[in-house]
């Protein structure tokens, strides 16, 4: 029987069998999580990390984000707070939609046409991950487990137990 833990990137909020003391469950997410430590990406373009400095857009999200918590809190009748991996994940969505703001503006002060397909390919880009690192935010508990679902999660455990005796 293995004993191997699984733990969850914190780059991309990913599962992973990790090995050693890895972090992170690829090189792409290392790097990802290097330059969101450093403040800067491959481009040199700083992100920013104060909450203050959000663009419009980004700050927009987040109090959205924040207004479903505090609705799935009342539903549920229990006090619901994000988790760490969770205000990780936002913060990367946030500096994500400030960059692409402030690619948009060098869009539109853009003269050369080629800088400008590099620039609206990396806003595109920037778009997918923010629509990626959204999926990976709930702002709602799951329903509990049916009482039929519970009945068979315990059978095959008490199996699993006479098997492993």
């Amino acid at each position: 029987m293995s004993t191997s833990q699984h733990k969850k990137c914190l780059a991309c909020g990913n599962g992973f069998e990790p090995k050693g003391r890895a972090a992170y469950c690829s090189a792409a997410c290392r790097q990802r999580g290097y330059r969101s430590r450093a403040g800067g990406d491959r481009h040199g373009v700083r992100h920013v990390r104060n909450a203050d400095d959000r663009s419009e857009q980004a700050t927009a999200v987040l109090q959205a984000l924040d207004a479903e918590l505090a609705l799935s809190a009342k539903r549920r009748g229990v006090p619901l707070h994000w988790s760490a991996a969770e205000r990780t994940v936002m913060a990367m969505m946030a500096d994500a939609i400030d960059r692409k703001v402030e690619l948009q503006h060098r869009w539109q002060s853009a003269d050369d046409d080629a800088a400008r397909v590099k620039l609206s390919g990396e806003v595109r880009l920037l778009e997918q991950e923010v629509a990626r690192l959204l999926k990976q935010v709930t702002p709602d508990v799951p329903a509990p487990s049916s009482l039929k679902s519970t009945k068979a999660r315990d059978a095959v455990n008490v199996r699993w137990r006479q098997h492993a005796d």
